[in-house]
């Protein structure tokens, strides 16, 4: 079994096994929808079930002998699929609802009646996630998704989640119909649906890491851009003071405006809130805000006398 998120999942929904018949069928139903086929032969018709998965066949046959009695010689095991013989086979095949008018088909989706309890959808849920479904590693990103054969299957499975609380979204991709879930908290209602308790858990634990991570870049992107902001107002602020000290000097301001200059020169990488309060009386960030504003509008003006753009 794989070490990743999926992999460790998928390995403890397979230990999960109903015990309600109703429940039985419809995760019995969504294996045979993906991993089952109808073999005619003389006796009748066998019921076969391939999956590389040998866990997932392991649960397929402890749900089958749960739901139904079975002797040794009704199930044929192979290397990768096992098969249930006539006449049980076709007892299953009924119950499951893969029989019509006397002639039994396989079907593209589970028949409505399997599916009328909650407890029934959220094993038809989890056996699905059993044989087609996948969850990205949460460190990584948010991405659950269930990957199915046909359209009117991806759309039953995604129809089914509301009841639950969870917005799924379809895409074809590949030939494949994709079911597919990208918030984080309604993954976590997806693994609660299907019973992975320990999933959760871990599930969970990467959230509340990564939402304090978050939070943490967000407030150190903020005060550095804060920073940079404070620092380039401070250069500019700089620069007009110098440029009327060099020109008409800083004693050519009025007393409040020189001032602001006075403490921006001693205080070169202060807020204006800080230098607000080195005022006399103090002043207000906004305060200060139009000082150097005004002092900005002076060194503007003192530039352009001085390079011939503006009259004496």
């Amino acid at each position: 079994m794989s070490d990743s998120f999926s992999g460790k999942v998928r390995k403890e929904l397979l230990k999960v096994l109903p015990d309600a018949r109703n429940m039985q069928l419809a995760e019995l139903d969504a294996f045979l929808l993906f991993c089952g086929k109808i073999r005619k032969t003389d006796a009748g018709a066998a019921l076969r079930v391939r999956s590389e998965n040998e866990g997932l066949l392991r649960k397929c046959f402890t749900i089958l002998s749960r739901a139904f009695t079975l002797g040794n010689a009704d199930i044929v095991f192979g290397t990768g699929s096992l098969e249930i013989l006539p006449p049980v086979s076709e007892k299953i095949l009924m119950a499951v609802k893969w029989e019509s008018g006397g002639h039994f088909c396989a079907r593209d989706t589970a028949d409505r009646r399997l599916l009328t309890e909650s407890g029934s959808r959220r094993a038809f849920i989890r056996g699905c996630f059993l044989t087609c479904g996948s969850i990205t590693d949460p460190s990584r990103f948010y991405h659950c998704e269930f990957a199915c054969p046909t359209g009117e299957l991806a759309d039953q499975i995604a129809g089914l989640l509301p009841a639950f609380g969870i917005e799924a979204h379809t895409v074809v991709r590949k030939k494949q119909h994709v079911v597919y879930i990208k918030e984080g908290n309604q993954i976590s209602d997806l693994l609660k649906v299907m019973e992975a308790e320990e999933a959760i858990l871990a599930f969970e634990n990467v959230r509340v890491i990564k939402d304090v991570r978050n939070r943490v870049n967000r407030r150190v992107n903020c005060e550095t851009a804060n920073l940079y902001k404070t620092s380039a107002a401070a250069a500019v602020q700089l620069r007009d003071i110098d440029r009327i000290r060099e020109t008409a000097g800083l004693s050519s301001l009025p007393p409040n405006l020189a001032e602001a200059a006075a403490a921006r020169l001693e205080n070169p990488d202060a807020s204006l809130t800080e230098l607000g309060e080195m005022m006399n009386p103090p002043l207000g960030k906004s305060g200060m805000n139009h000082r150097f504003r005004k002092i900005h509008e002076i060194a503007e003006q003192t530039m352009f006398q001085q390079e011939g753009f503006l009259d004496d």
